[in-house]
């Protein structure tokens, strides 16, 4: 690589292949989980020579003591299966592309109204509501409080590019998570699971 490649090497979706063919998102769920564990990533590359990418954690802290027992059935064990609304296709894409590298299910919907006929399908079969705030038609909190009323307990994740103008706080439920984009997709899947830790261990 180039050293113009590799200054951006990192960034959330940058990609040096052509339009539809990547998203740029390996490398930067990679170096956003290895800072999250206190480590560092570098890379060393010279264009016709290779490339090598450098990993260092930090050495293994002792194990903290045992805490006290969850109901852990909540959240399958071999991931979440998460219902994703956002009329932005871009936004909507990567966003589910990244939540499967982090191991969910995802069922994408374009609309509130996809959404909501998903949820009074089968609401019980989801672990999470992920949804844009605005939106034609419904908005994320009027998407959530429908979808509620199949499924009480579904915890929510709202995402916005314009969370101080979407709408008064008043009007998210008292509980919920609000994402302010742009965000990293490590960053992304971190508060899914704190969402679902939180429903499993309330």
């Amino acid at each position: 690589m180039d050293a113009a490649t590799q200054a951006r090497v990192f960034d959330p979706f940058f990609t040096t292949k052509p339009v539809g063919k990547g998203t740029g998102l390996g490398l930067a769920t990679v170096h956003g989980i290895v800072h999250a564990a206190g480590g560092r990533v570098w890379v060393q590359s010279a264009v016709g020579a290779g490339t090598t990418f450098t990993v260092e954690f930090p050495a293994a802290a002792p194990p903290p003591a045992a805490a006290a027992a969850c109901d852990v059935a909540a959240t399958p064990a071999r991931g979440a299966t998460i219902l994703l609304v956002d009329d932005d296709p871009t936004v909507r894409d990567t966003c589910a592309a990244a939540l499967r590298q982090f191991g969910h299910r995802v069922e994408v919907a374009e609309t509130p109204a996809a959404a909501l006929a998903l949820a009074r399908a089968d609401c019980a079969r989801f672990d999470l509501l992920v949804t844009d705030v605005v939106m034609p038609d419904l908005t994320g909190p009027e998407l959530a409080a429908e979808v509620r009323k199949a499924c009480p307990d579904l915890p929510v994740l709202f995402i916005s590019g314009y969370p101080d103008d979407a709408l008064p706080p008043a009007e998210f439920p008292a509980g919920d998570r609000l994402l302010a984009k742009p965000f990293t997709p490590a960053r992304l899947g971190a508060v899914v699971d704190e969402v679902l830790a939180a429903r499993r261990c309330p």
